[in-house]
């Protein structure tokens, strides 16, 4: 750390509670990376938690779920109707109530403002229903505008019900962040994914997760890059918590394998990484890595940089078109080495100053786990 002030360092180490100890575990001052496991066989332990907890995620799920038949979709507002370009407090209130107000019209119901409900008119003529319903519409737009203006708003799901006489939750959706939010909504079986789709496809950039568990490529580039025994496999396993029936808090989870081998039946994580999609401190939307670790000895083997590109590449793919507008990043990062990796060698800014909050924009092409001599995670 000697590239770093005395006083700054002693700063950050009193705010994260950083002592000696991890100092010189790390490698003292120079920052010089622990040895690496030179002895590694396909039966070496793979461990993990050391430091980390794996049960805490900042913004999100830490246990995603798999439910095979639903999807999220997330991405920022193109037009100004559907709140692009709308500020605080308005931002996330413009996305609600239009998103609310396209789902109505599909046939969808929705509340958000508790026990709302919007009255048949009966009476007159076609002319006069029609005006009055008009003003009805406008009338339930400002209410709701009002509601999540207002303190009773606690910022969480709006939830999506079929019409009839038993409705049943087909959807719910948020507002992602609160100075330039994006939409996320939550789908809970392939028909309503394809009748939202189509019905936001105009208004918003929308890139789709489906809740699954699902294998990923890795390019030859990348395991041309890992200094382990064996063959790997990267999986990624989107989902939200059991127990948030809202489906609102997605996050997905990253895994390398160790593939099986003929002495061994099963695969071994051997590096993993939890990402949600806001940054609730930097108060920012875009795939957030919350947690990555390599298991203890099986560090300084590539492992970590091949699961960066894994996700990088996977990031790139789904956000498509307007991924170099998606912000990936790192958040809360307690390790000054760690640190230093993300930022020399995956090509991470430091967004707080203090080295705590990193982040990029996606980037396929110009993605460059090379750089300063750093290890490995």
């Amino acid at each position: 750390m000697s590239h770093l002030p005395y006083m700054l360092q002693a700063a950050m180490m009193s705010r994260m509670g950083i002592g000696s100890e991890l100092l010189e575990g790390l490698g003292g001052a120079e920052g010089a990376a622990p040895p690496r496991n030179e002895n590694l066989t396909h039966d070496t332990p793979a461990t993990f938690g050391e430091g980390l907890s794996w049960n805490h995620c900042e913004n999100g799920s830490s246990h995603p779920v798999a439910s095979p038949g639903t999807a999220s979709f997330m991405g920022p507002p193109t037009s100004g109707r559907a709140g692009k370009g709308a500020a605080w407090p308005d931002a996330s209130g413009s996305i609600l109530v239009f998103v609310a107000e396209k789902l109505r019209g599909a046939g969808l119901a929705i509340a958000i403002v508790p026990d709302d409900r919007q009255e048949d008119d009966e009476e007159g003529d076609d002319g006069g229903r029609a005006k009055r319903q008009k003003t009805e519409e406008s009338t339930l737009r400002e209410r709701e505008l009002a509601h999540i203006r207002s303190d009773d708003w606690h910022f969480g799901a709006v939830e999506v019900f079929s019409s009839g006489q038993e409705r049943t939750l087909v959807a719910s959706f948020t507002a992602m962040s609160l100075d330039t939010p994006w939409l996320c909504i939550s789908c809970l079986d392939s028909e309503t994914s394809r009748l939202v789709h189509g019905l936001l496809k105009d208004e918003y950039d929308l890139a789709e997760f489906p809740h699954v568990r699902q294998d990923l490529e890795l390019a030859e580039e990348v395991t041309d890059g890992i200094d382990a025994p064996g063959d790997f496999r990267l999986e990624a396993l989107t989902g939200s918590s059991t127990e948030d029936s809202s489906k609102a808090s997605v996050t997905t989870l990253f895994s390398l394998y160790l593939k099986a081998d003929s002495s061994r039946s099963k695969d071994k994580v051997v590096s993993k990484a939890l990402c949600s999609y806001q940054n609730g401190e930097m108060n920012s939307v875009g795939p957030t890595l919350e947690l990555v670790e390599t298991a203890k000895d099986w560090r300084r083997h590539g492992l970590g940089g091949a699961l960066m590109r894994g996700i990088n590449s996977f990031y790139c793919e789904r956000f498509g078109a307007f991924r170099d507008r998606v912000l990936f990043s790192v958040c809360y990062v307690t390790n000054f080495r760690a640190g230093r990796w993300f930022m020399r060698k995956h090509r991470f800014r430091d967004l707080d100053g203090m080295g705590e909050e990193l982040g990029k924009y996606l980037d396929a092409d110009e993605y460059d786990d090379e750089g300063g001599d750093e290890g490995d995670y």
